[in-house]
């Protein structure tokens, strides 16, 4: 019922775990027993707006909804050339891409969960976006030492995977300049697709996607639970 989310329990030397969508209470009760007999010190759940029932019989049982999230989908008929060429990033841009990171995803849901420090949360950007250029994303795009975007591939689908633009350089064009290099990316590696996500309170983020052609695809609902030992 519970599945180790092996990678954020060794960040954050914790053990947290994914739970599928339950349909009563019987089986959340049996869950929570199960988290707290196997350790876990934390249980996360993506649900859709239509599990309304789900929503409310797990806030019953202490879960608290920390993040709601909007997909984005572009269809890759109409694309925009871009109008500063952005070039792949590599290890020796580790220190520009982590100064770029620091401070931008407050947004996120793990800063809005009571279950993560704000230093964990900064820790978990930075390395996440350190990761992605050294070899976790198919294409890792940088602008100067004002953005990056990252960038992954699998068969025709494409998914923008992490955006960040430095605060100095925000509202100046390099968001949409990012954008247009991958989308021209991915068309030139065949997807025909591309989906990205982003918090549905992160205006600007989808401000921007919608200026550059994605269309909502769908929303999904995250939502946290500390797990309390008997």
């Amino acid at each position: 019922m519970i599945e180790l989310n092996a990678w954020d329990s060794d960040f954050f030397g914790r053990k947290i775990g994914s739970a599928r969508v339950i349909a009563s209470g019987a089986e959340a009760d049996a869950m929570l027993s199960e988290a707290r007999e196997r350790g876990f010190s934390y249980l996360v759940i993506r649900l859709t707006p239509s599990d309304i029932p789900a929503m409310q019989m797990l806030e019953s049982r202490g879960f608290y909804t920390s993040d709601v999230g909007t997909v984005w989908q572009h269809g890759l008929q109409k694309t925009a050339p871009p109008g500063i060429l952005a070039r792949q990033g590599t290890n020796d841009d580790n220190t520009i891409v982590r100064q770029i990171a620091s401070g931008l995803f407050r947004d996120g849901r793990f800063y809005r969960d009571p279950f993560f420090l704000r230093e964990e949360a900064d820790r978990l950007y930075n390395t996440w976006a350190e990761n992605l250029l050294k070899g976790d994303a198919d294409k890792f795009f940088l602008i100067r030492d004002e953005g990056f975007i990252a960038c992954e591939l699998s068969g025709i689908t494409g998914n923008i995977v992490l955006v960040g633009v430095s605060a100095g350089h925000q509202r100046k064009g390099v968001g949409t300049e990012l954008v247009l290099n991958a989308l021209a990316w991915f068309k030139e590696s065949g997807a025909e697709t591309v989906t990205v996500r982003t918090q549905a309170v992160n205006r600007g983020a989808i401000a921007l996607y919608e200026a550059n052609g994605f269309r909502l695809k769908g929303i999904d609902i995250t939502m946290g639970r500390i797990v309390e030992r008997d």
